[in-house]
């Protein structure tokens, strides 16, 4: 499958349009190519591409990231999986053990440290998978110096404050630096986690490769950083107009498109889990779902996970609802 152009809700194959239910698995926000995006890019792009130097865009969107996230301190990466590893680094430099915990079955990209299935090949063995639940935290070893946990759980999208606060409460209490990734929730869904370590991605980025790293201010700055394009001008320009966007938007109304999705889903009785406007599918075993619905001009996600971005409208949820209750049944 070889897209030709992408715009809005669609992708264009061969010419036609297909509507993405994924939006790059989270990334395009508000809409494929949004104006603000590719007007930001023919203009900075006209001015300098990567200059490993400090811009205006730069000092600005490090102004209005800390307003949004709340933290003082933050480090511009690449990638998703470059932030985590960085993250990683930051709290191993501070912490009083080098030894991680990971939840099971979570999701933090390709990042050797928390890869559950390939650690006898990968990890240096100072990683630890635990289950996702209170007695899990109550009883970590003393040897953990670190936590690392995904507020929203990609492959279980749902959200429970109690154990986000009992959690930022125990590491607190055993000395143990909890990193949230927040790559695929941050500034997309609506909750609260006391980290001394965030990770942000996708979201924020416009569609360009952009992550950035916020943490609070007690942790030593001591550690190393850098990299030939982390903070280039062109990501961070077009990560600033997204970012101003979101300040703009409401997220509630992500919530809404969210809402009325897994109301479709849930009263043609689809299996489905979600909050917000990420929603994932259960139930399903193999290509069969996607291969019906892409007879239909509709493009299902691999991972079974819908987002909803800014652009969309109700009645466009309501419709793709019924088209996916309707193939979802007839597999």
């Amino acid at each position: 499958m070889i897209i030709d152009r992408a715009k809005g809700s669609y992708l264009y194959i061969n010419g036609e349009a297909f509507r993405d239910l994924s939006f790059g698995s989270g990334v395009h926000l508000f809409g494929h190519s949004p104006k603000f995006i590719t007007n930001t890019m023919l203009k900075e792009i006209q001015l300098q591409t990567t200059t490993q130097k400090n811009t205006q865009n730069i000092v600005e969107f490090e102004k209005l990231f800390k307003e949004l996230s709340n933290y003082e301190n933050t480090l511009i990466c690449s990638t998703g999986a470059e932030g985590v590893i960085k993250a990683l680094r930051i709290a191993r430099v501070n912490s009083k053990s080098k030894k991680v915990a990971v939840f099971k079955k979570a999701w933090h990209g390709m990042v050797d440290d928390t890869l559950e299935e390939y650690q006898d090949a990968l990890s240096q063995h100072d990683t630890v998978f635990i289950e996702r639940d209170l007695n899990s935290i109550h009883n970590l070893d003393d040897n953990i110096g670190i936590v690392i946990v995904e507020p929203i759980p990609q492959r279980y999208p749902c959200l429970d404050s109690k154990f986000l606060s009992s959690l930022s409460k125990i590491c607190k209490q055993k000395g143990i630096i909890l990193i949230s990734d927040e790559i695929i929730s941050g500034f997309r869904l609506k909750y609260e986690i006391d980290s001394d370590i965030k990770v942000f991605g996708k979201a924020i980025s416009g569609g360009l490769p952009i992550s950035v790293i916020a943490y609070k201010d007690w942790l030593n700055k001591n550690f190393p950083t850098g990299g030939t394009f982390s903070g280039n001008n062109l990501s961070v320009s077009c990560a600033l107009a997204t970012l101003k966007n979101i300040k703009k938007n409401n997220i509630n109304y992500l919530y809404e498109l969210g809402d009325t999705l897994r109301y479709i889903l849930n009263k043609n009785k689809v299996r489905c889990v979600g909050v917000g406007g990420v929603t994932r599918l259960l139930g399903i075993a193999n290509n069969n779902l996607s291969n019906l619905l892409y007879s239909g001009k509709i493009l299902f996600p691999k991972n079974k996970i819908i987002y909803n971005a800014y652009n969309e409208k109700v009645n466009d949820v309501i419709e793709y609802g019924e088209k996916i209750s309707e193939a979802y049944h007839k597999i």
